[in-house]
């Protein structure tokens, strides 16, 4: 795990905190001090002002309200409401699960907020920046244009409509009005491209150690390679050459490989991957965030499976058709827990309520869910070396398999080499000890995306990209969702707030 750098990780985490501390002291002569142009002075003083930015992107990798958002509602992922009652929270998370959520749904608020915490932390970075007498950071403006496009990625995304904002401050005379979801694409693939000549690069000799956690040109091309593998959805236009270009500006950078075992970019200290193109980086022991995967998704007596040193909260789980699609010998399938659990010695692991061994079984009944429904997903592995509540996992948003996966998508669908498509998609299948596809159909990626990037925020866009999102038979319904459940609402508080915002139809 690393903070933000790992050079610079002591100094800058350290500023974080003082400067965070700060924002609570209101005395007038401090404040004035900290201006444009007496704080960007110093290498280190940029870059704290840039950890901020980056710190809020964790939205999407941590596990909380906004990265629930991203994930229920697909067919991997859920959070059942428990018997003891736990995680029933008004049925919020039911709401996403069955696509019957409304623009009250105070979980979608919250990921929204997240996303433009970031563009807003952008913005202010940026005006800053622009105001500073120093010189030569041109660098680290593409840097932040780069990351408020990705955070722009997210919006159009999930909420499609949304509003540009490009400055910090808003005149209240003036509020933002809703630019179309086409828009906000050609915003993201401007911006990205405007800042890659300025990033760095791990394919030219870099080390890949010093921008860790960062974007790079490599994660920037990645974000590009993703935003136009789904330009259909966005713009009504495929993009598909787009697509594959981008893709093979990472894979013939060098920068990237797939590490021999696939659970090596998910243990605790997995940072060295060479597989992680654009990762959030957590340093719980530091205040640096958190992974709160094993905390959010494992059975109190599974602290004993692994000797944590918290007990587990017994939420999330995994739909039993996500486990039913690997081979049994396929090395992800280990990730999963079912059936009779026991403890680090092979003992027993006990029920919460009742005696006998636990022994997970599949969901009878999410809406008053006993203890031991749901199979769960260990992906990120647990460590006994954890202190606190949290684990030090990084979580990679961009791994190398998924751009193997994407450009293999985009040439099957241009009509490109199917005979390198199937190279790549085998590049990810034989990692895991999985069999080699004879050949390669869109169904076959369909399928080995969803087995490879488990719980990594892919699986909402590949399911409406491949037109199986809003159907019925993977869900506790048996009805299909009408198509405008593929959009978020624009949240009822920030419609109340902005009268200039448009809601998205059907809501």
């Amino acid at each position: 795990m690393k903070t933000f750098i790992s050079k610079k990780k002591s100094i800058i985490l350290g500023l974080l905190v003082a400067f965070c501390g700060s924002c609570t002291d209101l005395d007038e002569e401090l404040y004035g001090r900290v201006t444009p142009e007496s704080f960007y002075q110093t290498d280190v003083e940029v870059l704290s002002a840039m950890a901020g930015v980056y710190s809020a992107m964790s939205f999407a990798g941590n596990g909380g309200n906004g990265w629930r958002v991203i994930h229920l509602g697909t067919d991997e992922f859920l959070i059942p409401s428990r018997s003891d009652g736990r995680w029933g929270d008004g049925g919020v998370w039911l709401e996403l699960a069955n696509h019957t959520w409304t623009p009250q749904n105070n979980r979608i608020l919250s990921a929204w907020r997240e996303v433009f915490t970031v563009i807003g932390r952008a913005n202010a970075v940026l005006e800053n920046l622009g105001n500073t007498p120093r010189e030569g950071l041109e660098d680290e403006k593409a840097e932040m244009r780069a990351v408020r496009a990705y955070a722009y990625f997210y919006a159009m995304d999930l909420f499609g409509n949304v509003p540009l904002v490009t400055q910090s401050r808003i005149d209240p005379k003036n509020l933002p009005k809703t630019n179309s979801r086409a828009e906000v694409f050609d915003f993201v693939v401007s911006e990205l491209n405007a800042a890659i000549p300025n990033l760095p690069s791990v394919g030219t000799g870099n080390n890949r150690n010093n921008y860790y956690g960062r974007i790079t040109k490599e994660a920037a091309y990645s974000i590009l390679a993703i935003t136009y593998l789904n330009g259909q959805v966005y713009t009504g236009k495929s993009s598909w050459q787009e697509s594959i270009a981008a893709s093979d500006m990472v894979i013939n950078s060098g920068g990237y490989s797939l590490p021999l075992n696939f659970l090596d970019n998910f243990v605790a200290n997995n940072h060295t991957s060479p597989e992680f193109i654009y990762a959030i980086t957590v340093d719980p022991g530091r205040n640096g965030g958190a992974n709160n995967f094993v905390l959010r998704g494992t059975h109190d007596s599974h602290r004993f499976k692994y000797n944590l040193p918290f007990t587990p909260q017994n939420g999330f789980t995994v739909l039993e058709m996500a486990y039913d699609r690997y081979e049994d010998q396929d090395v992800r399938k280990s990730l999963f827990l079912l059936g009779p659990q026991t403890d680090a010695n092979g003992r027993p692991l006990p029920r919460n309520t009742g005696a006998g061994q636990l022994v997970l079984v599949p969901h009878q009944n999410i809406t008053n869910s006993a203890e031991n429904e749901g199979y769960r997903l260990v992906k990120w592995q647990p460590d006994p070396s954890w202190v606190g509540q949290s684990g030090n996992n990084d979580v990679a948003l961009i791994r190398f398999a998924e751009i193997l996966l994407t450009k293999a998508e985009a040439l099957l669908r241009s009509g490109g080499s199917a005979a390198e498509a199937l190279r790549l998609v085998n590049r990810v299948r034989t990692r895991s000890n999985a069999t080699p596809l004879a050949t390669v159909t869109l169904t076959d990626i369909y399928d080995e995306r969803a087995r490879e990037l488990i719980w990594e925020g892919s699986r909402r866009r590949d399911m409406i990209r491949f037109g199986t999102f809003l159907t019925w038979d993977w869900r506790f319904r048996t009805t299909d969702s009408p198509k405008f459940r593929e959009l978020f609402p624009v949240p009822i508080i920030e419609l109340n707030a902005n009268p200039n915002l448009t809601q998205n139809p059907g809501y």
